[in-house]
């Protein structure tokens, strides 16, 4: 009789398993006597080290077994029990057809079935299941294992986001200083200089920085603008995972999972609440712009302009073209130039009363107000801070800010402990609770943020009334250096024009029309609110669209 050609296999997937009696050597040892109490030829062992037996993919010693079988090199696969060949029924069945084709056979010493007879065969199919079986319930027990300590806090799963790291030894989420200091001026392009996510990218690109690995891309800017992680609210667990049509990864979902499912995670916060909360405004706002058409783009206000009567954005629009070519330019309300069953469609009767305002008023009217916060006359504009009547009344505003917002976040947290009163009344929901208790927790993030910023504001005037004198002589010094800013911010194009003023508002113009009267010449009327924001000259000065002057640091700060 031929003496069988054999080889062994032997595989482990962790080094605890190496701890517990399941180590290479023990297996090799355990397939060499049992090839030799059969009499058979051992002729090699192959070894998978530190791999999981659910995928087969990723084993390279068990692949180049499974081609040496099918060459013909040996009659016998020899393993210590049916878990080490295949972690599923599927995957030993299908090897054990496709070897049988071959002629090769596979001996499991721990089960022992009989590879040549089919009661044999039935036995180990049976024990494949059951070793299948046996995968998934230490898959589950390792997830809830670690799902526990997860919402312990004791670890993270998956990565934490851009500009944060686990830190073992403390058990916390700690910031990444470089990684802080590029999201800060990713949040300052954005917010304050009028970069889009795409301009973001390719500006960050250009010079050589990268997001953790990879290069930068509009959608990676997108994502950590819209995290609510950065004003120290993380909350993970919040997707349902689902398997794949054609695999069995699992991959997340839209899904949500109920609210009780949800971890909040502390971090330290890298910017204010109202801050936060003004990039989705921004992000909103960027998302409802007009496409610009070929005659719209020197309209430099289109998308900041609301009508004063319902509420509707502003649109460019324009006279019949003359015969020299030229048109005259006007800004029409929505819902005034509207068709007839567009307005019975949203549930009006008429059209709106704004009339027609012209393009070429408004826009020098507003760009009138622009110039003069840029300090036309800086000790004039800035008087009025400076006096001792315009700076008491300034102080007494932050310091009634601050008393509502205090006694507003007394409220909150007043609520907050009615809220676990919920638990003891017979209708309760605990999703119902924590999505209560999760909007309680914002609310008072925001107070809380908003009360450090606004007596952050009053050390700040403070400090200016302190330094007076010196600003006021600044300012004298360096007149005819901000009159050359103005003159050239008033020669940028259109489209700078337009990044310029979003960048300088503080929410929407509000336009209305006065009509002419004895006491009045008429014309529009507007009502908003400019913002001071100096790092909107930087872009344009590292663009070379104005000059750098005296008065601005390398920077474009003041």
């Amino acid at each position: 009789m031929e003496t069988k050609k054999v080889v062994g296999y032997v595989r482990v997937s962790s080094p605890n398993q190496a701890k517990t009696g399941e180590s290479l050597k023990t297996q090799r040892q355990q397939i060499t006597a049992f090839a030799k109490s059969k009499g058979w030829e051992l002729l090699n062992i192959y070894a998978d080290e530190g791999l999981s037996g659910a995928k087969t993919e990723h084993r390279t010693a068990f692949n180049q077994m499974i081609t040496d079988a099918k060459a013909g090199q040996f009659d016998v696969i020899v393993f210590t029990k049916l878990s080490r060949f295949a972690r599923n029924a599927r995957t030993y069945l299908t090897y054990r057809d496709e070897l049988k084709d071959h002629k090769v056979l596979l001996a499991s010493i721990k089960e022992n079935p009989d590879p040549t007879s089919k009661m044999g065969n039935m036995i180990a199919g049976i024990l494949a299941m059951f070793a299948e079986w046996e995968l998934e319930v230490i898959r589950e027990q390792m997830a809830e294992n670690k799902l526990g300590r997860w919402s312990k806090h004791e670890c993270f799963v998956g990565q934490p986001p851009y500009a944060y790291k686990w830190d073992k030894n403390e058990n916390k989420l700690v910031l990444i200083p470089h990684e802080a200091e590029m999201y800060q001026r990713i949040v300052t392009m954005y917010l304050d200089q009028g970069f889009s996510f795409r301009d973001i990218a390719e500006n960050l690109n250009s010079q050589g920085l990268t997001a953790k690995r990879a290069k930068w891309s509009n959608v990676a800017v997108s994502y950590i603008l819209k995290n609510p992680a950065y004003y120290g609210n993380l909350v993970v667990n919040t997707r349902v995972y689902k398997k794949q049509k054609k695999s069995s990864i699992l991959k997340r979902s839209k899904e949500l999972k109920p609210a009780n499912e949800h971890i909040e995670f502390p971090c330290p916060a890298l910017i204010s609440k109202t801050r936060w909360d003004q990039i989705q405004a921004r992000i909103e706002f960027n998302k409802c712009k007009s496409k610009v058409k070929k005659y719209s783009a020197d309209y430099w206000l289109r998308d900041v302009l609301k009508c004063a009567r319902c509420g509707a954005p502003l649109k460019p629009a324009r006279s019949r073209i003359r015969n020299d070519g030229t048109f005259v330019r006007y800004y029409l309300c929505y819902w005034r130039r509207a068709a007839p069953a567009d307005l019975r469609a949203a549930g009006k009767t008429q059209k709106c009363t704004l009339p027609y305002i012209s393009a070429k008023q408004l826009e020098a009217k507003i760009w009138s107000d622009i110039i003069v916060s840029m300090t036309m006359n800086p000790k004039r504009k800035l008087g009025a801070l400076f006096s001792a009547k315009g700076r008491k009344s300034k102080v007494r505003a932050l310091e009634m800010k601050a008393a509502n917002a205090s006694k507003e976040l007394k409220k909150k947290e007043r609520a907050r402990e009615r809220l676990f009163q919920l638990l003891e009344a017979d209708t309760f929901d605990p999703d119902e609770l924590n999505i209560k208790l999760r909007d309680n927790k914002h609310e008072i993030v925001r107070l809380e943020m908003l009360i450090k910023e606004t007596q952050d504001e009053l050390k700040e005037l403070e400090e200016a009334t302190k330094n007076e004198k010196e600003i006021e002589q600044f300012l004298n010094t360096n007149k005819e250096a901000f009159r050359q800013i103005v003159s050239e911010i008033s020669r940028l194009s259109p489209d700078d024009k337009k990044i310029y003023i979003e960048s300088r508002l503080d929410g929407p113009i509000l336009v209305d029309y006065e009509e002419p009267g004895p006491d009045s010449a008429g014309g529009p009327t507007l009502d908003y609110t400019i913002k001071p924001n100096i790092r909107i000259l930087q872009r344009f000065i590292q663009e070379g669209k104005i000059s750098q002057f005296p008065v601005l640091d390398k920077n474009g700060y003041i």
